[in-house]
Formats: C-alpha cells, structure tokens, sequence
C-alpha cells in the first residue's frame, strides 16, 4: 500500500492504474490551455472614426474584442457578446470532449496537453460561430456609412452590415495555446 498526498492506494491491478492516473495527472498540474486573443494579435492600422481616413495603429486585438463583447457606451458601441454566448452555448459539446479526453488520458491513449489543445481548439471554434452568427444590435448608420467610405476608398472592409466582421481581423487571430505555467 502506498500513500499519496489525501488518496490511499491498495496495491492492486486497479490501484496501480489509478495510482499511475493520479501521478500522470501530477506531472501535468502546471499545463494551461489558453484561447483568445494574444499580445501578438495586433491591428496594424486603425480607422479614424471621423474622417474615415486609415491611420497608424498597433492596438490590441483583444482590446476590440473586449470592446465589442461588453459594449463601449464612451464610443457609442453596444454589447455584442460572442464570448460567453460560446461558452454557453457550447458547454454540453466541451463537456462531452472534456469526459471523452478523461478516458484517453487514463488509458495512455492521450495526454493532458492533447486534451486541453482539443478544448481550447473547439472553444475557438465556437467562437467563431458566434461571431459568424450575430447580427444584433445592428451597426449603426454612422457606421455603415464609414465602410461605405472606406470601400470608395478601395480600403477593405468584409461587409457593410455585418457587425463584428469588417476586415477579419479579429475572426482571423483568435488562437489557442496550451503551455506550461
């Protein structure tokens, strides 16, 4: 019989398996899976919400992201939550991965760091649907104006309409990552 740290094993067939699962999942503590967007993410250019024109920039595509899920009452930007709506929405299909890794893992058939890659990865996925998927509130006419503008311009923008979605930026850099902590 051997002891690990709150668990008491008994040294049977199932026991070393358990007791094999427990110190596999030990030596994985510090593993994290991150989605999202990172420093690296970045707008080159900005639009000058005034003039239309495209200026310098170097913000964070996270800053946006942040900004258009809880709105910017500053900015006149409404909430357009595409965040938690995925992970609302895809609780049951991330559980499902969840459970299914579990037994992987315990069977030597996966690793920690695969099960939370396939996580992150579909969470990012679900994302992007969300994203894909919204359209309320609409862009204001303001707003519809300017990539009207911008398009005259021969500037890219995706669509007129669609909110969340102008240049692709943001849908395009969302990653995931799984490292250590």
């Amino acid at each position: 019989m051997e002891y690990l740290p709150d668990v008491y094993i008994e040294k049977t067939a199932a026991g070393k398996a358990l007791e094999s699962a427990i110190k596999k999942m030990q030596s994985s503590n510090n593993v994290v899976a991150k989605a999202g967007w990172f420093s690296s993410a970045r707008y080159k250019e900005s639009i000058d919400t005034k003039t239309g024109e495209i200026t310098g920039s170097d913000k964070h595509v996270a800053e946006i992201a942040m900004q258009n899920e809880f709105g910017n009452p500053n900015r006149k930007i409404p909430p357009r939550p595409f965040m938690r709506p995925a992970l609302i929405h895809g609780k049951k299909l991330l559980q499902e991965i969840v459970d299914s890794q579990a037994k992987k893992i315990l069977s030597d058939q996966s690793t920690v760091s695969k099960a939370l890659d396939l996580v992150s990865a579909k969470y990012v996925g679900l994302v992007k649907r969300e994203i894909k998927n919204l359209y309320s509130p609409p862009l204001s006419p303001y707003t519809i104006h300017m990539r009207l503008e911008r398009r005259r311009r021969k500037v890219m923008t995706a669509t007129l309409t669609k909110p969340l979605i102008d240049t692709g930026v943001m849908f395009n850099t969302i990653t995931n990552v799984v490292e250590n902590e």
